[in-house]
């Protein structure tokens, strides 16, 4: 357990690292293309830092998994040895505390179904409406509104993708802090964490500053939620864009998305 930390750890922090160069390259190239200088360079620079970036993040995602089939085979495991040992000596105490230990372990690791929260303390019903499933979510009319989902992140990593159905104006996906209020008045990037369709990304009344490619209708961006590490990142179409935000706060988020124009429309898809 404690290699494989180590190695998670370390391929995280390289993700940090390349993040770092590749924002650094990104205001490189902004100063150029300002003085007219030739960017082909730094281009080509940036390029190469996303391919070593993509191939640190594909190497977190196998280490994760290698990780998850370990604990399912130790709880599988531990259910045939109570078993076992009810049959064999009869021990009905120690066979039940063992069966509950391995299903809390087995529960940790089930993926996390997303919800709508449709409370009427946070969800505008005249703003948004949501499919019966919960997975397509679309504005209804003008103006900025957070629309939040359940359960909430504190611990562990999250992973979900939102499929853009149609853009018809600015849409922002991120997370919201478990202790954000009015959510149904405020956009997201004023109360929360936002990666905006064109590029932009902006939190908690920040100004907006350039993250990475924008995004429009027909393209998948892929959220990830780290509460391990507290940082937040996206891809789109399987291109990572780096971590977009560190020091989430260690209470915990909610994954949310804002919309300001009417006929937006995305869906939501549980990687």
């Amino acid at each position: 357990m404690g290699s494989f930390n180590h190695v998670l750890l370390k391929r995280k922090q390289d993700v940090k690292t390349c993040t770092a160069k590749c924002a650094d390259l990104q205001q490189q190239m902004v100063q150029a293309m300002k003085s007219g200088e030739d960017i082909t360079e730094i281009n080509q620079r940036l390029i190469q830092q996303v391919a070593i970036m993509a191939e640190h993040e594909k190497q977190i995602e196998n280490i994760e998994q290698n990780e998850t089939k370990r604990a399912v085979k130790y709880c599988k495991q531990r259910v045939y040895y109570v078993i076992q040992r009810y049959i064999e000596e009869g021990d009905h105490k120690g066979a039940n505390m063992g069966l509950v230990d391995a299903k809390q372990r087995l529960e940790a690791l089930a993926p996390r179904r997303m919800q709508v929260d449709q409370s009427p303390d946070v969800f505008d019903s005249s703003k948004y409406s949501v499919t019966e499933e919960g997975t397509v979510i679309t504005a209804k009319e003008y103006g900025w509104s957070t629309l939040r989902f359940t359960p909430a992140v504190k611990s562990g990593v999250l992973k979900f993708r939102v499929k853009i159905l149609r853009v018809n104006g600015l849409v922002a996906i991120g997370c919201v802090p478990t202790t954000a209020e009015d959510l149904k008045t405020n956009a997201l990037c004023g109360i929360g964490f936002a990666y905006w369709s064109n590029g932009y990304k902006a939190a908690l009344c920040s100004e907006d500053e350039v993250y990475g490619a924008g995004y429009g209708t027909g393209d998948v961006i892929e959220v990830t939620i780290d509460m391990d590490a507290r940082t937040l990142s996206f891809a789109k179409n399987g291109v990572s864009q780096g971590v977009a935000y560190e020091n989430l706060p260690e209470e915990g988020v909610y994954p949310a998305i804002d919309s300001y124009r009417e006929h937006n429309s995305v869906e939501i898809i549980r990687a």
